[in-house]
């Protein structure tokens, strides 16, 4: 198959799991025969084309008032200003609808695979249904329902079913309805869009999960992980991974931490805001039990811990951490938010937790306290299998083969 798969950013700018994932479909898919052409924006401004393990990526100035790696410099009313002209424009892109008709004019493909399409917007999919090109999207975030990605605003999970969510998505929702297939990476994001209104004519609906590498390379971390040997004895070692913002709860994580009785450390690695940052680690006082490490390599960082804390306030789409966390034998306590909960085979892989009760939280640490380690661990390698490179990617081609049928 020839296949276009669209994301806003694309190797090597990758903000997330969303790109690393699209990037290991993209890559597979190409070892396995198919000729793959990935669109994504560029981040110098101008057009640009190159070969990336031989996939044909192609980027594109974005058509609007500034490219998405500059919000965060925006400043006070003129940048509010400035973002909700952003969003407006995208919300349906006329300029970024045209571009792709001139520029993929002699361009044929079997399929297009849509995923995180902020900065080309919806009309992405006007293109691809005039061209009579069968439409896969998959939802990697929340941005059909609101622009800001999340559907979190201040301190708050977002109802899909307020006025507010039922505007910004009133246009998305609607041009939704030319999707042929609809994949969501967790349960709790494919049914939160089919619920809602999206995706209604979508003849394949489907949830794959995303990968996490070869059976292989799982192999190969259990066996380094046993040269290491076991882990000293003293205070647990807890770990917590990822962006530190506050919809992420690390600062409910700290505050429930410093209250209990418990002998551990909480090893914090990840990057976020130096302004927020500095904050939470003026709650810890110097507090040595509460390490911050900074951007960390995970071959490095889950050997050194042994539990992760997934703590995160809103709905994530998948957690793709936790999975991570799987691979390398390290049981994870777990929010019940979003697709996090669905991830974790409770009592086996770890344990699940309502973040904004301490006393959840608390009694999830100890059911981990008084659990068989050798056997929550046995159960992650166990449970990592499931989310294979080989097992996500043929899903697709099976989602695309049965979508170039209807």
């Amino acid at each position: 198959m020839n296949i276009l798969i669209v994301n806003s950013f694309y190797y090597p700018h990758e903000r997330g799991g969303a790109e690393k994932s699209v990037r290991i479909l993209a890559e597979n898919l190409v070892k396995r025969g198919h000729e793959v052409t990935v669109l994504t924006l560029s981040d110098e401004g101008n057009e640009a084309c190159e070969k990336i393990s031989n996939v044909s990526v192609i980027r594109l100035p974005i058509k609007n008032i500034y490219h998405p790696n500059e919000s965060h410099s925006l400043k006070a009313f003129s940048g509010k200003v400035k973002k909700a002209i952003w969003h407006l424009i995208d919300t349906y892109n006329f300029y970024s609808a045209k571009m792709l008709k001139d520029r993929l004019r002699n361009s044929n493909f079997d399929i297009v695979h849509t995923n995180n399409i902020s900065g080309f917007s919806v009309s992405v999919w006007d293109w691809a249904n005039a061209r009579h090109i069968p439409i896969v999207h998959t939802s990697r975030d929340y941005y059909l329902f609101n622009p800001n990605c999340t559907l979190f605003s201040k301190g708050r999970n977002e109802d899909p079913k307020s006025l507010k969510i039922k505007l910004l998505s009133f246009i998305k929702k609607r041009k939704s309805q030319k999707v042929n297939s609809y994949v969501g990476i967790s349960n709790f994001i494919s049914k939160l869009h089919i619920d809602n209104g999206f995706f209604k004519n979508a003849q394949i609906v489907k949830v794959v999960y995303n990968g996490i590498g070869s059976v292989s390379s799982l192999e190969q971390k259990k066996i380094r992980l046993a040269h290491i040997g076991i882990k000293e004895a003293g205070p647990i070692k807890f770990g917590y991974l990822g962006r530190i913002d506050s919809a992420k709860g690390i600062e409910l994580v700290i505050d429930y931490l410093k209250s209990s009785t418990l002998n551990f450390v909480l090893k914090i690695g990840g990057g976020g805001n130096p302004r927020y940052i500095d904050y939470i680690k003026s709650k810890c006082h110097n507090d040595p039990r509460f390490i911050f490490l900074g951007h960390v390599s995970i071959d490095d960082y889950f050997p050194e811990i042994d539990c992760l804390i997934c703590s995160s306030l809103w709905n994530e789409p998948m957690g793709r951490v936790v999975i991570e966390s799987f691979s390398y034998g390290v049981p994870v306590i777990g929010s019940k938010a979003g697709g996090i909960g669905e991830l974790i085979n409770v009592g086996k892989s770890g344990f699940v937790f309502d973040m904004r009760s301490n006393e959840s939280f608390i009694n999830a640490i100890n059911k981990y306290i008084h659990a068989n380690k050798e056997y929550l661990s046995a159960n992650c390698y166990l449970e990592a299998e499931k989310y294979s490179d080989s097992s996500y990617v043929e899903n697709y081609i099976s989602i695309y083969k049965n979508t170039l049928t209807l």
